[in-house]
């Protein structure tokens, strides 16, 4: 279910000059059948829009509102997940302009690290998603979709900072778009930096020995993100060359209580991602051919210290480690029209390579641990058909390969070749004008990552060469109907069966320490329901969302995080024509924690009330003063993790 798919005439007025001006990278979205009609119906998008009015800085921000998205806070990592229909960003597809962004060695994404300045639309698959994304869909498919210029110029320069409840000053942002459109060619340039002090924590927690009342040690972060993109239009076609670099250094809140796991002292002094990437379309043969290369480089640095001071390393658990990655690829699709159908043909070549470094922790001298190399195939075809005017029937199937090319330790032993078929179908009925019903099934496999097959967990996990894939079957019943040009209603229901599910148990018992291993455990199945209701005035608009989750396996094992209920409301009104407030209700409940014995203990309910003014001085400016978890609710995404409280923010944006 998408969210309010249009915005208000007033508010769009409003916000013309800071939202209107740059467009969605056309060649970034990859779409079903490479139909965008058809992919408005099998996606949820989230778009600039939306992003502006709710302040959304990250792409976990940007997603949290969504039905079937869960939020989760990854607190022994210092990251933010999310889930959809379930499924953690391991089995989720992460893209940018069509370019695979996820980390090659574990297949994780820390949401908080994207920032949205350039971002124009999030497009989110559930299941049902376009072959030509390659493997590893499994669990959904996100695509971030860059901004392209629409004018001679145009651009945006912002500035924000936040305080917490004492007072203190926590963050700080800036940042901006510029934007060049000429007949034959354009640029975009964007770049922003995000720092975070601290966060405090609500006046209801309650001190332990390792985490005092107050700020939340070890909280810093930094991020700095710079994007370019030029691209030339042709006769028939465009072709575009863009580039993305992120560097980060983050710090480790530790656990509260050792109960809910192991004391953490760490720290990440580099997290780097830059990608360059060249894609581009042209008719050929009566159809179109679009291209997609890719290279991108992955660097991360990970400290652990005696304790929480973050100064000295002369304990056993005390060490540095470098991850070094990089993936290089190359998607193509040719579409064509033919007696009332249109038939893309794609194929994807990926290879993944990961060196992990010790680094010895007087000299910084580093020695090559580990190293491990994969290379996935993917080839698909798509159909769809429309006929009697109102009925589209949409068919596909996708062929995957993954190869173990390399592996550094001669004593792991692993199936070379994993392959998996994953044919989808699906009906569409036009009920009545803005109304469709969409009946699909898909099939979709996800290979384990390296992490999972090779890793030994800092000595607390042996590694398992043999792991199958694991296969998902997705089945799901969707509606969306407008009605009176005010009322949006949507409704899904879906049933998902996986096979051979990967989970860490318990293997056995070394040096007294508990080791786990990674083994495929059997079944799991999910079903639930996505409900969204909205209703849009000239100077009003509020609205509603709900996801339900059930899941169930033959196993005592439960996923991690997942919430098996999950709420959004919002309502925005417009006091005078330069001036709105915001307020939104997220809340979730029905996860699981994993304590540090293995056991398993239910989490509470998550609930956050944020909000916002809006006010436009003039048309170009825009000033912004708002207030996150304004009830100062002690909330827990992950045990021993608490969340911040109460924090109030200020922005400043100009537009031209």
């Amino acid at each position: 279910m998408k969210q309010n798919p249009r915005l208000s005439t007033l508010l769009a007025a409003l916000l013309a000059p800071a939202l209107l001006c740059a467009e969605s990278f056309e060649l970034g979205q990859v779409s079903v059948t490479a139909d965008p009609l058809l992919s408005e119906i099998f996606n949820d998008r989230v778009d600039a829009e939306q992003i502006d009015i709710y302040g959304d800085t990250t792409v976990s921000e940007a997603l949290t509102r969504m039905t079937g998205v869960a939020f989760y806070s990854r607190g022994g990592r210092a990251e933010t997940d999310i889930s959809i229909r379930g499924f953690d960003s391991r089995r989720i597809g992460v893209f940018y302009d069509g370019v695979p962004i996820y980390v090659p060695y574990d297949g994780n994404m820390d949401y908080t690290r994207y920032l949205t300045t350039n971002i124009a639309d999030i497009d989110v698959y559930k299941g049902f998603s376009s072959t030509a994304f390659g493997a590893n869909t499994m669990g959904g498919v996100v695509n971030i979709v860059s901004k392209k210029p629409s004018r001679p110029f145009e651009g945006t320069v912002f500035a924000q900072g936040s305080i917490d409840s004492s007072g203190d000053q926590t963050g700080t942002m800036v940042g901006g778009n510029i934007g060049i459109r000429e007949p034959h060619y354009y640029l975009q340039l964007s770049a922003t930096g995000k720092h975070r002090d601290h966060s405090r924590l609500p006046e209801s927690y309650d001190a332990t020995p390792v985490q005092p009342e107050g700020d939340r040690l070890n909280s810093a972060s930094d991020d700095r993100q710079v994007s370019a993109k030029y691209g030339y239009l042709l006769d028939g076609g465009e072709v575009a060359l863009g580039y993305m670099y992120q560097h980060a250094t983050k710090q480790q809140p530790t656990v509260t209580d050792p109960v809910y796991g192991r004391e953490k002292y760490w720290d990440w002094p580099k997290w780097d991602m830059q990608s360059l990437y060249a894609v581009g379309k042209h008719t050929l043969f009566g159809g179109l051919f679009k291209a997609t290369a890719y290279y991108t480089e992955y660097e991360s640095k990970l400290y652990s210290y005696d304790d929480i001071n973050l100064t000295t390393m002369n304990k056993k658990f005390a060490w540095k480690s470098n991850y070094k990655e990089s993936t290089y690829g190359l998607r193509a699709e040719f579409t064509v029209d033919a007696a009332g159908n249109r038939l893309t043909l794609s194929s994807n070549y990926k290879h993944d390579h990961h060196k992990g470094y010790d680094i010895d922790k007087v000299t910084n001298a580093s020695t090559l641990g580990e190293e491990f190399e994969d290379t996935t195939l993917s080839f698909g075809v798509e159909d769809s058909y429309r006929f009697a005017e109102r009925f589209t029937l949409v068919a596909g199937i996708g062929y995957d390969v993954k190869s173990s090319d390399y592996i550094s330790d001669p004593t792991i032993d692993d199936k070379k070749d994993e392959s998996a078929w994953n044919p989808e179908a699906a009906f569409i009925a036009e009920l009545a004008p803005k109304q469709t019903l969409r009946l699909s099934v898909a099939q979709k496999t996800y290979f384990p990552s390296m992490k999972e097959r090779y890793s030994y967990k800092l000595g607390y996990g042996v590694p398992n060469g043999d792991l199958k894939p694991e296969m998902t079957t997705h089945s799901e019943l969707a509606y969306k109907g407008v009605f009176n040009d005010a009322w949006i209603a949507e409704a899904a229901g879906f049933y998902l069966v996986t096979e051979d599910y990967i989970q860490a148990v318990y293997y056995d018992t070394l040096d007294g320490v508990n080791r786990t291993q990674n083994q495929n455990i059997g079944t799991f199945y999910r079903s639930g329901a996505e409900l969204a209701l909205s209703y849009i005035a000239d100077v009003y608009e509020a609205g509603a969302n709900a996801t339900f989750l059930k899941i169930g396996s033959a196993s005592s094992d439960k996923p991690i995080g997942v919430p098996t209920r999950e709420y959004n409301l919002f309502t925005r009104v417009f006091f005078a024509p330069n001036l709105s407030g915001l307020v939104t209700l997220h809340g979730q409940s029905g996860a699981y924690g994993q304590l540090a014995d293995s056991s398993y203990e239910k989490l509470g309910d998550v609930q956050t009330i944020d909000a916002k003014v809006t006010y436009l001085p003039i048309t170009s400016v825009a000033v912004e003063v708002g207030v996150k978890n304004m009830a100062d609710k002690l909330n827990y995404y992950d045990d021993g993790y608490p969340e911040p409280g109460r924090e109030f923010y200020g922005r400043l944006t100009y537009s031209f």
